[in-house]
């Protein structure tokens, strides 16, 4: 709309300035005489309206009319006028009324002009104004730019000097984490020489003649210092704990045998704090899985020791269910479950924080580091579980977790089946703990007998008696610690009954006290079995009772070969500590292999060159040349491909069984040495070696007679501490100590020349091997100066070396009169 006004405004002026000009025009033609009157009277006035505006023009018309017509009346004949003076006057008041419309319209449009100028000078200034706005913003952006670039400065040197200084706390973490390996790798040697001794030494004696009581007390050793190793690696390995990196070794496992090596451990103070302890597993759950042994021990071993440490009364229920199973996966729901003091609700809600404790009183009753059960969570997550805790304070606790795992082929024969005659066989089971009653019955029940329950003594008499004249009962179960009858003298009346041949009897107890056991025998009791009665030895001792040959365990510890099944195989121990050496061999010795030593990886390898082996056995930390860089030389120098290298070492942290393995090592086997998992590691790497031989070994070898007439202690030696603490005979205890004495004959020479090469980590090495041998062999003396010789190789005391060197060779040199005494009492010539 407001372009169409626009529009016709403009036109409206051209049409005005036409009909101006057609009207001059006109004038001129009809009244030529007077176009000096209008020419040069009444154009001005058009002029001024379009100059000066409205208002003006009608004035300047007005004054311009007032004037020409005051001039015409005064001086008429001054103009040429028209023919009248009316005339005159109409000519005037037309052209002036004319005029003054013009000078309006040309006034009018002045103005707008003038509007329109005045509001683009207002513009410019504001314009103006902008610019200097702008100007002065652009100052302003300037201004902070360099403010912006001298802050960006600042900030890169303190970001430069900050990474500067994250480098550098970074290098020294990273020190300090290596200062840390290196210590935990030497405690790692520290403790696990005499781990190597106890376990190596157990398994050397479970294979010679002894009874059923000390094969028992053996399995437990055996079983509690596996339990502590994989505890002591849990504690060597915490740094991966605290990373994150904690993982798992998935293998094949038997639960039950799993279970069972746990609940020995406990079972010296489930009696002495006279509890049951109750192991309860579902019939099918199964017997073979996958997974990490060590961290499911640990987690049982960690849940059964708190039960047991808040438990003062009652009893501690062990129980595994099945869950779900599905495409070779099972999930399992665990539950291990006491009457003790129990758990309030708010403590149970900080319960699986680190370092959190169940008693967090200053004067603590049960001591305990809270962190356990942290470390069980974790555990339990990475078996794609969860752990959590069912409690009412005053009224027990039960800690529940489910895992799942890969479930395993059973082997042949592992699954207990009873002869088909045994089959159906009525068993009465008493005891007065009803969980200890359930577990039984599921027990007897699984292995095809007919169970069937009494709670008393009296109810049991009861029932047998009633019995006689009916189906009778082919087996008794009976607890000795019943509250009405003891259990032994149940069994002496059923055994006493004249009325019919009495059943076969098993006593159960918990405490397995020579009265108990010499009682039962007084009775006529055909066996006596320890709580928790176990699947497989209730088993066995039913085929032993019935006159079948027993299935259980052999004689030696499984994974045990027999002597010919390794005969002529050809293996090179590299191993730089004597003891150990001692300890391999004998090992070794069980299977028919005569190992060859060497020293240290450099030897190892000029050995290799010269002799051909099935198998190399290396330890990692050695002097000269380690067990990692021995193994690259062999694979890359040597080009032996194909040649089996076992890593046998006492480290345990993390990423060393990686590092072996990307050294070119084919196995792994940690110390102390197990010699299931010794010879499962040579029958799986050596080619062509027969994989399908029993385990088993020779029952007719005795154990070697230990010679009389020995002293139990000579100057610098504890002869019986060291026979007790590596759990050999005396004979080879002083071969033993004959090698070692041997060994370090050079001690002192080497050890001089090291330190005055300032080579003091090596000389440290050497102390610490010397300190660690003679600490297993008991002689103490020597022990002790060598271990201040490691320190005063830590410390780089040369003065103080050198003094304790004097102490270390004096002690060496009585451990060397010593020796030759017993080889006199041997009667045997032997260089020193």
């Amino acid at each position: 709309m407001n372009r169409v006004k626009a529009y016709f405004s403009d036109k409206f002026e051209h049409i005005f300035v036409l009909v101006l000009l057609v009207a001059v025009c006109v004038i001129n033609y009809f009244i030529p005489q007077k176009i000096a009157f209008f020419n040069f009277y009444f154009l001005p006035v058009i002029l001024s309206g379009y100059y000066l505006g409205l208002r003006k023009s009608i004035l300047g018309a007005i004054l311009c009319i007032l004037l020409v017509t005051v001039y015409t009346i005064i001086y008429p004949h001054l103009f040429i006028m028209p023919a009248s003076r009316l005339d005159l006057y109409l000519y005037i008041l037309t052209w002036g009324g004319f005029l003054i419309l013009a000078g309006a319209v040309v006034g009018k449009l002045q103005g707008k002009l003038s509007l329109k100028i005045n509001q683009t000078h207002l513009l410019n200034r504001k314009l103006q104004q902008q610019q200097k706005a702008l100007n002065k913003a652009n100052l302003a952006l300037k201004n902070h730019s360099k403010n912006l670039e001298i802050l960006v400065r600042k900030r890169t040197t303190a970001l430069r000097k900050s990474t500067l200084a994250y480098r550098k706390a970074k290098d020294a973490a990273e020190k300090a984490t290596n200062a840390k390996s290196e210590f935990l790798a030497n405690m790692s040697h520290e403790i696990r020489t005499p781990m190597n001794a106890i376990i190596g030494m157990t398994d050397l004696l479970m294979g010679t003649d002894l009874n059923l009581k000390q094969r028992e007390y053996q399995n437990i050793v055996r079983s509690s210092a596996r339990s502590l190793l994989g505890l002591i690696n849990d504690i060597l390995d915490f740094s991966k704990i605290e990373a994150g990196k904690l993982e798992f070794d998935n293998i094949q496992i038997s639960l039950r045998e799993i279970v069972e090596e746990v609940t020995d451990m406990f079972l010296a103070k489930v009696r002495e704090k006279k509890l049951e302890l109750i192991v309860d597993i579902d019939p099918d759950v199964p017997r073979g899985l996958i997974t990490d042994p060590f961290r499911l021990r640990q987690v049982l071993i960690n849940l059964i020791s708190n039960a047991l440490k808040f438990t003062n009364q009652g009893e501690i229920c062990v129980t595994i269910a099945k869950q779900d199973e599905s495409r070779g996966r099972v999930e399992l729901l665990f539950c291990v479950r006491d009457t003790g003091i129990g758990i309030d609700t708010e403590m149970s809600k900080k319960l699986f924080l680190a370092f959190e404790q169940a008693d967090g009183s200053i004067t603590r009753k049960y001591g305990g580091t809270g962190l356990g059960l942290t470390i069980c969570k974790k555990i339990v997550e990475m078996m794609d579980g969860r752990l959590w805790v069912e409690s009412t304070f005053g009224q027990g606790a039960s800690f529940f977790f489910t895992g799942v795992f890969e479930t395993a082929a059973d082997e042949p024969g592992r699954k207990p089946v009873l002869p088909p005659k045994l089959s159906g066989l009525r068993a009465l089971i008493v005891d007065d703990n009803s969980a200890s009653l359930q577990v039984l019955k599921k027990i007897v029940k699984s292995l095809g007998m007919v169970p069937e329950i009494a709670g008393t003594g009296k109810e049991a008499i009861s029932r047998y008696e009633n019995s006689i004249d009916g189906e009778k009962f082919g087996l008794l179960i009976i607890d000795a610690g019943l509250p009405d009858i003891d259990g032994i003298r149940v069994a002496e009346i059923i055994k006493n009954n004249n009325r019919t041949s009495p059943p076969p009897i098993i006593v159960t107890s918990p405490s397995g006290h020579e009265t108990d056991i010499q009682r039962s025998r007084d009775a006529g009791v055909e066996s006596f079995l320890i709580k928790p009665v176990k699947q497989s030895a209730l088993f066995n001792t039913t085929l032993e009772i019935f006159g079948y040959q027993s299935q259980g365990t052999p004689n030696v510890p499984t994974g045990i070969v027999e002597s010919e099944a390794l005969s002529g195989v050809k293996i090179l121990l590299v191993e730089d500590n004597p003891i150990n050496q001692a300890v391999a061999r004998e090992i070794l010795g069980t299977g028919g292999i005569v190992p060859d030593i060497a020293e240290n990886g450099l030897e190892a390898v000029k050995i290799i060159k010269e002799k051909h082996y099935d198998a190399v056995l290396m330890d990692l930390q050695m002097p000269t040349m380690d067990g990692i860089e021995a193994t690259r030389h062999i694979r890359e120098k040597l080009a032996m491909k194909d040649l089996p290298i076992i890593a046998m070492t006492a480290h345990a942290m993390h990423g060393d069984r990686e590092k072996c393995f990307k050294a070119g090592m084919n196995d792994y086997v940690p110390k102390p040495i197990d010699r299931k998992e010794l010879f499962a590691a040579l029958r799986k790497n050596i080619p062509n070696l027969n994989k399908n031989v029993s385990d088993k070994t020779d029952p007719k070898k005795k154990p070697e007679a230990s010679e009389p007439g020995y002293p139990s202690e000579l100057p610098g030696l504890a002869i019986e501490e060291g026979l007790k603490r590596l759990g050999l005979t005396r004979d080879k205890y002083f071969n033993i100590l004959e090698e070692y004495y041997s060994s370090y004959q050079n001690f002192s020479e080497e050890f001089r020349s090291l330190v005055d090469k300032k080579d003091y980590e090596t000389a440290r090495l050497k102390a610490h091997s010397l300190k660690g041998a003679a600490g297993n062999m008991s002689a103490t003396e020597l022990s002790a100066a060598a271990s201040d010789l490691e320190n005063a190789c830590v410390e780089e005391n040369i003065e103080e070396m050198i003094k304790v060197l004097r102490k270390t060779e004096d002690a060496f040199s009585q451990v060397g009169k010593s020796l030759a005494i017993i080889r006199e009492l041997n009667a045997v010539e032997q260089p020193v």
